[in-house]
Formats: structure tokens, sequence, C-alpha cells
């Protein structure tokens, strides 16, 4: 068994792809540009809102699908790669849906639309127009890029970090608020009992 940093990233890009269902791409289809595998998104959206495409026309010329695509990379830095899959992208008039959820097993035809989704992976994804650096493997749904592992533990260290910093301050507020009432109490007790007067 290859226990090299190459083998390990191949024993779990073929565990995705033969266990899990996921499909893998070379690394020329990354598009830089849009920092997204645009075959697939392109796709995934045609595929399950052909009506939309239609509406909105995304891809009915080569200057569409760039404005498409440029605007749909936009949102993505805008408002996160998670939102965006969760809420959709808005393109002419139309909301398209990036991703559908796993389903409850009451609902059959929401099953159908989760299957539709495009689970996918690339090695060696080169994501950057000004060098040669170079991800590991990249794991996609419907096209866009999900953070890896370092990513999501450093958001993760950021918002804990963050979120500890907002709980110390909201306790010293809380101190400080609950300091003013005993303060505002004294002060209307003194007054009442005419320790202080008032003129």
């Amino acid at each position: 068994m290859d226990t090299s940093e190459t083998g390990f990233e191949k024993i779990i890009v073929d565990w995705l792809v033969q266990q899990n269902g996921y499909e893998q791409e070379t690394p020329h289809v990354f598009n830089k540009d849009f920092a997204l595998v645009d075959k697939w998104v392109e796709r995934f959206v045609t595929e399950t809102q052909p009506e939309k495409v239609e509406q909105s026309m995304c891809f009915a010329s080569p200057s569409e699908r760039l404005k498409f695509f440029t605007r749909l990379s936009n949102e993505i830095t805008k408002r996160g790669v998670t939102d965006v899959l969760r809420k959709g992208y808005k393109f002419n008039g139309s909301t398209f849906d990036l991703y559908y959820p796993l389903p409850s097993e009451l609902n059959p035809s929401a099953k159908v639309a989760y299957e539709h989704n495009i689970f996918g992976v690339i090695r060696q994804v080169m994501y950057s127009k000004l060098n040669t650096n170079e991800i590991d493997f990249v794991v996609f749904i419907n096209g866009l890029p999900l953070p890896s592992l370092d990513e999501q533990r450093s958001i993760v260290s950021y918002i804990t970090d963050k979120t500890a910093k907002i709980d110390t301050l909201t306790s010293k507020l809380q101190q400080e608020i609950e300091s003013i009432k005993e303060y505002k109490q004294r002060l209307i007790s003194d007054v009442v009992t005419g320790q202080i007067k008032v003129c």
C-alpha cells in the first residue's frame, strides 16, 4: 500500500468515486476565471431546471453564458459557497437552485431531485492564474467547490475565537447593565428614604 501523500490522495479519491459515486475529472476542467467547474454547473442546471434555463436564456449564447458564470462567481465571492448552495442564485429573473438537500424518506420527488446532484472530485487543482500553486484534491457539489478540511478548520477556529470574544463582551456588558440597575435602585431608595434631597 502506497502511504505517500500522493498515494493517500489516490486512496481518498478512489473511495469517493468507487464507494460514493463521485465523478472524477481532470484538473483542466476547473475554470480558474470563475473558481468552479462550469460544465458541472451547466449540466446540473440544464438537467434540473430546463424551464428556467429557457426563460433566462442563460446559455443561449456565449455572451449570456459568460454573464451567467461571471455573476455566479461574484455571488459566491460575496455570499460564500454554502449560502449560494443553500439559497440559490438569481439570473435574468430566474432563481436557480444549485443543490437539492438530502430528503426525508416520505418525499419521493425530493429524492429524485437529490439524485440529480453532481458530486465531483478533482486532483491537483491549479487554482491560480498567477502561479502553479495547486490543491491536492477538491470536492465539488454541482460544480461549486467545497472548502477543504484545513480551510474548514481555519473557519471554525476563526468563528470560535470571534464568538468567545463576543461572549466575553456580552458578559461584561451584562455586568455593567446589572451595576447600573443596582445604582438606579439605590438612587431611588435614597431619594424615597430622604437620604438624598431632590430640589
